[in-house]
């Protein structure tokens, strides 16, 4: 029963975000389309939902939290848009289907992105909230630069990059639902942590799945091999879940659905 508990309650986070999201866009014109077409390519959900999950840990309903959740989904949506762009990683496939500028006009592509980083800040209407999510916006375009750049890195100069290109807007997700839950200041110190370490197991697990990918030298699985990455993967799962002890049971769901998919993958 505990697990399908958690199964329905997954469901309907995701069914309620999935409802806000596309309620943000109905409308005519291509540049309407575009977004559509890019928001609902079916990702994961997993900083909304993250910050959904933070913020019911600290028994807050999902409608206090439902809007800053979707502009955190509208900012990681306009990075990939833009990641995708032949300035920048040149990728013609997103989520199994034609990346934005395949799909549309390039040019349709870039205005796209820019309007949902825009709407994003729109729909925010907390100021510490606001600031949060435009310093996470501005770690993360530096970490996007740092990648463009050529040349190998070391582990810790990798670290430094995917803190903020894949880190900054995972913690900025935990903070949401630190500050709209109301968490204590030793809370939400946890919690910040948790998502410190939480981006980090993020990024090497995904290394680890993508380890046949052309380019190794900013993959940590190129710069760490494949066994040392999984060692690293296992001390960052180990130390954000140490972080979140401090909330005792109350984090089970919160662990596994950050986890939970991790802990059987076969690494082959």
């Amino acid at each position: 029963m505990r697990c399908y508990t958690k199964g329905v309650l997954m469901r309907k986070l995701k069914d309620t975000l999935e409802d806000a999201l596309e309620a943000f866009f109905q409308g005519d014109g291509i540049l309407l389309e575009a977004v559509r077409f890019a928001i609902s390519g079916g990702g994961k959900r997993f900083r909304p939902l993250l910050a959904l999950l933070v913020a019911k840990m600290l028994k807050v309903p999902e409608e206090k939290v439902i809007k800053p959740a979707c502009a955190l989904e509208m900012v990681h949506t306009f990075s990939l848009i833009h990641d995708d762009l032949p300035c920048i990683d040149d990728d013609d496939v997103r989520r199994g289907r034609p990346s934005l500028h395949r799909a549309f006009p390039e040019s349709i592509a870039v205005l796209a992105g820019d309007f949902l980083l825009n709407y994003a800040f729109e729909i925010v209407h907390d100021a510490k909230l606001v600031r949060i999510l435009s310093q996470a916006t501005r770690e993360m375009i530096e970490g996007q630069v740092l990648d463009v750049q050529g040349g190998e890195l070391s582990f810790d100069a990798l670290c430094v990059l995917h803190r903020k290109k894949t880190g900054a807007l995972i913690r900025a997700a935990v903070d949401f639902g630190a500050i709209l839950g109301g968490g204590s200041d030793r809370e939400r110190a946890h919690l910040l942590r948790f998502g410190d370490a939480l981006g980090l197991a993020f990024q090497i697990r995904d290394d680890i799945l993508d380890r046949n990918g052309d380019d190794h030298t900013k993959n940590f699985v190129g710069v760490l091999g494949l066994e040392e990455a999984k060692n690293r993967f296992a001390h960052y799962k180990n130390q954000a879940s140490a972080f979140l002890e401090v909330f005792g049971d109350r984090a089970a769901i919160l662990l596994e659905f950050c986890f939970a998919n991790t802990l059987a993958i076969e690494y082959n």
